[in-house]
């Protein structure tokens, strides 16, 4: 690197004991978060600690060869640093997802291995899952996600830096570009609106600056005090603020962000205090356990998720201790070998750039082609008879009344007829209960339809395939709700039932899809009709058909038919919320047909569900009784403004 990149004397990582104990601490904090071990409910801040240890070493490698320095050695050490133990890991989990996964979900790990091996699985995880739901334990390869921002970082900073040089910027120009750069990406981390869609999480404009800091550290730091007292006053400190939101965060810490910035500044200030065996923190930082730890820390991280992962997978209960311990050992033992007898010879064998430039395309394009034909089914696995998802799917679409009063999207709205969708016939004299909303309404139409049969309430069905029940709301590939949705408004208004039951797929709107206000909007118009107003929320959605996932838990063994399932958290709260006016009821599936992080399938042995998310008869049977005390009918009155 030429001169104008400012330059610092620097030690081979080997001579950093300080930096192989900060990522013994940061590995096994994100391993005991995954754990579950109490006190560790921040322990994901690891991730942040090797970010910012990252951006500070390859920025001294960088600094160090100065004119010396090529893009093509650079990229050649950290694919022989990288890819080795990250392909073997990827090889073996998929070996073991084929061997206990039912094939949707099987689908989805080689649809994730493909983007682990094309370097982009956080951009692939970006759009399908959250860090923190309980559906992440289907997926064994979700932690790959801190690699992507990795390797993104490491194609992109060597260019970055040599293209300022050429530019002639000099020192100090350099420097304001970078800390400009940190800025904007910590500002956009800091002003995302939410971070429970993802963005900034998993999208590498959004983590930057984490690295970003070791650069500048790496870059720009002054020399670290001579006394061993402020050094380890500066280590100290730094430890504090790693270890502090490592026990005090929760998954339910707003994150990244400024709740980010103590670990990554921890981070950099332990870096930077550069204790020495002149001080006790010294000594501590230099102790053998510690080392050893972050000595497999890349490997420990590889392997630990996957384990944890496929175990969850089998069992569908959080380890207990045993467990944890059993898991603990099996993944240090893993991490020490993969580190022992493979990155550890490869890391000091010598091949050439084109060696390695072959090897890395060979295995990329091997792992991305299996992960390919596996995701398009080549790999599927038979399963065991069991439920016919197309016999439950068509006995629950003739009872929801499908292509009369649950219409689809090649329908128009003049074909709802609301005396043919008033049930049962000739009732509309009695109490009326309007049922509003897309599938996730009608597949409640066979339970309410059994619940009411005896109680003097009349039952009118309302249901568009993929449309909610929200004034105002149209989408270009549904051109026939935002009409549907008028005219059901104004039979409300003119058909003034007792209660408007309002049911839809609520999962399916992402944060800032206007959901609070669309809402909000609809139950002002409602108003008029002086109806009570029950919104259901959104059925447990599985990662595969249910019928199939049944099949597959009969062929492992299990008896006890329960399923992690994904919650709709943001959206069942924005729901929630909008029971405050009076008048309104909030109800929640989840709280009915799951615990904790898990959903039962069957009731009496019958399936709840024919596909992903929609009920089969016994699953509406199951739900509208449930409903019952909310509705207005013989045997129970309507629970006005309150929430389940």
């Amino acid at each position: 690197m030429p001169e104008d990149v400012p330059r610092r004397p620097v030690h081979s990582p080997a001579f950093r004991p300080d930096i192989d104990t900060l990522r013994a601490v940061a590995v096994l904090s994100v391993f005991f978060f995954h754990l579950g071990v109490p006190g560790f409910g921040g322990g994901y801040v690891g991730v942040d600690v090797f970010f910012v240890i990252s951006g500070f070493l390859i920025t001294t490698v960088i600094t160090r060869e100065g004119r010396a320095f090529s893009l093509a050695d650079f990229y050649r050490r950290r694919a022989k640093r990288i890819l080795p133990a990250l392909f073997l890991v990827v090889a073996v989990t998929l070996l073991a997802c084929w061997l206990v996964m039912i094939p949707p979900d099987f689908r989805n790990v080689s649809r994730s291995a493909a983007a682990v091996a094309l370097f982009v699985s956080n951009l692939l995880f970006w759009t399908e899952a959250g860090y923190f739901e309980p559906a992440a334990h289907l997926m064994p390869l979700l932690h790959t996600w801190s690699l992507g921002v990795e390797e993104q970082f490491y194609i992109l900073l060597p260019v970055l830096l040599l293209a300022l040089y050429r530019l002639r910027l000099g020192k100090t120009g350099i420097l304001a570009v970078i800390l400009v750069l940190t800025a904007a990406s910590l500002s956009l981390s800091v002003l995302r609106p939410s971070f429970e869609t993802g963005d900034a999480f998993f999208l590498p404009q959004f983590r930057a600056w984490e690295l970003l800091f070791g650069v500048l550290l790496a870059l720009a730091a002054p020399k670290p005090p001579r006394g061993p007292a402020a050094r380890t006053a500066l280590a100290l400190t730094g430890l504090a603020l790693i270890l502090v939101p490592v026990l005090a965060y929760s998954d339910r810490t707003p994150f990244p962000g400024l709740t980010a910035l103590p670990p990554c500044i921890g981070t950099a200030l332990v870096i930077f205090a550069r204790t020495g065996p002149d001080s006790r923190t010294g000594r501590a930082l230099s102790l053998p356990l510690p080392l050893f730890f972050g000595r497999i820390s890349y490997a420990l991280y590889l392997w630990h998720w996957p384990i944890l992962a496929l175990l969850f997978y089998r069992t569908l209960t959080p380890p207990d201790a045993p467990r944890m311990f059993a898991v603990f050992a099996l993944t240090t033992g893993l991490a020490w070998a993969t580190t022992r007898f493979l990155e550890t010879p490869v890391r000091r064998s010598r091949p050439g750039f084109r060696q390695v430039l072959t090897a890395t395309a060979a295995a990329s394009l091997a792992v991305a082609a299996v992960g390919t034909a596996g995701y398009l089914g080549e790999f599927d696995r038979a399963l065991p008879p069991g439920p016919d998802a197309a016999e439950l799917a068509t006995a629950a679409k003739t009872a929801s009344l499908s292509g009369s009063c649950f219409l689809g999207k090649d329908q128009s709205a003049d074909d709802w007829r609301p005396e043919a969708c008033t049930l049962p016939a000739g009732s509309s004299d009695r109490p009326l209960i309007l049922l509003w909303g897309d599938s996730h309404a009608a597949h409640l139409v066979p339970g309410l339809r059994r619940l009411l049969a005896e109680s003097g309430t009349a039952l009118v069905v309302a249901a568009w395939a993929g449309c909610p029940p929200l004034v105002g709301y149209s989408e270009a590939d549904n051109p026939g709700c935002a009409a549907f949705n008028t005219r059901i408004l104004a039979e409300a208004q003119r058909l003034r039932p007792a209660t408007v039951i309002l049911s839809a797929r609520w999962n399916a709107f992402r944060e800032g899809d206007g959901l609070g206000a669309s809402v909000g909007a609809t139950l002002a118009a409602l108003r008029d009709t002086g109806a009570e107003v029950l919104i259901v929320g959104s059925s447990p959605s599985f990662s595969a058909p249910v019928p199939a996932i049944i099949r597959q838990l009969t062929r492992l063994g299990r008896t006890d038919l329960s399923y992690p399932a994904r919650p709709d958290t943001a959206n069942e709260r924005i729901l929630q919320q909008a029971t405050g006016g009076g008048g309104v009821a909030f109800f929640s599936p989840w709280k009915v047909l799951c615990d904790g992080e898990t959903c039962r399938l069957t009731d009496a042995e019958a399936p709840l569900y024919w596909d992903e998310s929609h009920f089969t008869l016994a699953g509406s049977r199951v739900l509208a009784e449930a409903l019952a005390p909310y509705l207005p009918s013989g045997n129970a009155g309507a629970g006005t403004g309150q929430s389940r």
